[in-house]
């Protein structure tokens, strides 16, 4: 019976025990009610600085590219781009003129017949530039200008272009570098095999995705200029001597393309200058 009664003692005892229950005090309530309130605020205006600036304007018609504010912006009217396009028109040897505007934008795209050269063509875009923003007045300061000419399909030109200019540059490259090591094939010097060595070491290089590593652009004239380089033999002292005065090459290395197009060519006009600027 006593042992009884001793394990129930214990038992009340135990239960009696007060928990070992953290106790939040008020200051701690008042923070994480704080930071809770905070948490939410910065999300809730994250979210409308992002609906504001981006999502908004996406819903925008005539936005199929960028996400402009354009309700602080005055319209531009159709009367505006008509008489515009009525002005380039009738400059010579324009063939088309379309002026679209795409948010704080105004773009002049002018197609001129063939033959016709860049200068005519830049002149024409400009008249039409020039028509717009004495019709606009105020309403143009706050769009930008912007204009192309081209005497064929822009995308189309600039590919063959820019294979032009590739082409171009090769072989340019490539000439600087055989001459380089002609030069030193002919007065195989330690500074000619050492200028030819520098010159094949910084050919053009291009970066590999997949291996990670940046790699020769032009591999199989690079090894040949370097078996070349390697088969020579430095002269000495003595051979050097007996070769007299040794030239040095002069090579350029600018790189000058003349078959490149004119076109399409790209402009805008400088609202601090007020005059249009051309690429």
């Amino acid at each position: 019976m006593n042992n009884s009664k001793g394990s129930d003692c214990m038992a009340n005892e135990e239960a009696k025990k007060p928990s070992k229950k953290r106790n939040v005090t008020k200051k701690q309530v008042v923070l994480y009610s704080y930071i809770g309130v905070l948490a939410v605020v910065t999300v809730l205006f994250g979210y409308n600085v992002l609906k504001y600036f981006y999502l908004d304007p996406l819903k925008v018609a005539g936005q199929p590219i960028y996400g402009y504010r354009t309700e602080n912006l005055q319209p531009i009217t159709d009367s505006m781009i008509s008489n515009a396009e009525q002005v380039g028109a009738s400059q010579s040897g324009v063939k088309e003129i379309k002026v679209t505007v795409q948010g704080p934008v105004v773009y002049f795209d002018v197609r001129v017949n063939d033959g016709v050269d860049v200068e005519t063509a830049r002149a024409a875009a400009e008249a039409a530039a020039t028509e717009f923003l004495a019709q606009a007045g105020d309403v143009a300061n706050g769009y930008t200008v912007q204009l192309v000419v081209s005497a064929g399909d822009i995308k189309t030109l600039v590919e063959t272009n820019r294979e032009e200019e590739l082409a171009y540059y090769k072989e340019h490259r490539l000439d600087i570098v055989e001459r380089i090591v002609a030069q030193a094939e002919k007065y195989p010097t330690a500074k000619n095999i050492e200028r030819a060595q520098n010159n094949i070491n910084v050919m053009p290089k291009d970066y590999n995705e997949k291996t990670g590593q940046y790699e020769a652009r032009y591999p199989e004239e690079k090894a040949a200029f370097q078996a070349r380089i390697d088969a020579l033999t430095p002269l000495t002292a003595e051979e050097e001597e007996e070769l007299g005065e040794i030239p040095y090459l002069e090579v350029d290395q600018s790189i000058k393309p003349t078959n490149i197009s004119p076109y399409p060519s790209w402009g805008a006009y400088d609202t601090t200058t007020e005059t249009f600027e051309w690429q």
